[in-house]
């Protein structure tokens, strides 16, 4: 606490927005995007991988969250203030960070892949500027970064020397499907088991359940897409991939408008748009892209 009472001192109206807005570089508004661009249009391979480490360590996250439900510094300490415009987006439990493990494990797992040195600087510093806004806007203790931070390099290291050389070459992917839809089910019942004992809340656990609603969607739509779809991230012109952007996202707005006009509680609204943003993503709107393909193949 020492530390955010510190560097509470240096606030400025003009900090806390910048600060702010480097924050949403940790969320999912921001990273879903990135993760698309990367799927559809750059390079499937390094997409996977900037979305294995994603889920994976964000997997250890949320399980650590609900396990310890340690809170947020603002309750630890009734005398300290946070940025009250963080407020909005810090949910759930403090230990450790979602927003530094969701930027970590895609910015660096960019960085590691590419062989681009500027790239891979700029990613870095998106992270550790993401790990000071937390910081700065008071909504995290340093304990919490840098764990998180810590668990998303691990991942990445893991994933790189692992997965890429010896599991997904030779992997069972209905195995992958089973375990990642069963590790949701038992998350999502732990989380449930600790309302209903009144452990916790459900404003608390929110985060947990969104989180395997979405690992849900994106393992069935990228089994679907392996096992059926196989389309291809190159375009005919830059135009083309700018189009394919475009629609994508598209979609991705329409099915967050839809599910935010259902007469639904706001954990399963969330949850809901979680798992068909994911479906939408991975294997929906590439199907969209094959038929295209074919198309303009058959015509040459």
């Amino acid at each position: 606490m020492s530390v955010l009472e510190f560097i509470s001192n240096y606030r400025t109206e003009t900090f806390d927005i910048i600060f702010r807005y480097i924050s949403y570089c940790g969320e999912i508004t921001v990273l879903l995007p990135v993760l698309c661009i990367l799927y559809w249009c750059i390079n499937k391979s390094l997409a996977y991988f900037a979305l294995f480490n994603y889920f994976i360590s964000g997997s250890v996250i949320q399980c650590t969250k609900i396990a310890l439900r340690i809170p947020r510094p603002w309750i630890l300490n009734s005398a300290f203030t946070p940025v009250e415009s963080a407020l909005e987006t810090a949910t759930g439990y403090s230990f450790p960070s979602g927003h530094v493990q969701g930027s970590s494990s895609v910015f660096l797992s960019v960085a590691i892949w590419c062989k681009n040195r500027f790239l891979s600087i700029i990613c870095s510093i998106v992270t550790g500027l993401v790990l000071f806004s937390r910081l700065y806007l008071g909504v995290h203790t340093p304990l919490d970064v840098f764990i998180s931070l810590t668990v998303s390099v691990i991942t990445i290291l893991v994933i790189k020397h692992f997965g890429r050389n010896y599991i997904f070459p030779r992997t069972n992917k209905i195995a992958m499907l089973m375990i990642a839809i069963l590790y949701s089910i038992g998350l999502c019942l732990y989380s449930y088991i600790l309302v209903y004992w009144e452990v916790s809340s459900m404003e608390l656990v929110a985060d947990s359940v969104v989180f395997a609603a979405s690992l849900t969607g994106f393992s069935i739509g990228v089994y679907i897409e392996n096992r059926y779809i196989g389309f291809r991230t190159q375009c005919f012109s830059f135009f083309m991939q700018i189009i394919k952007i475009l629609l994508g996202i598209g979609g991705l707005l329409l099915i967050n408008y839809g599910c935010s006009l259902l007469p639904l509680h706001r954990i399963y609204a969330d949850s809901l748009k979680g798992f068909l943003v994911c479906i939408w993503a991975t294997c929906v709107f590439p199907v969209f892209i094959k038929l295209v393909q074919k198309k303009n193949y058959s015509e040459l």
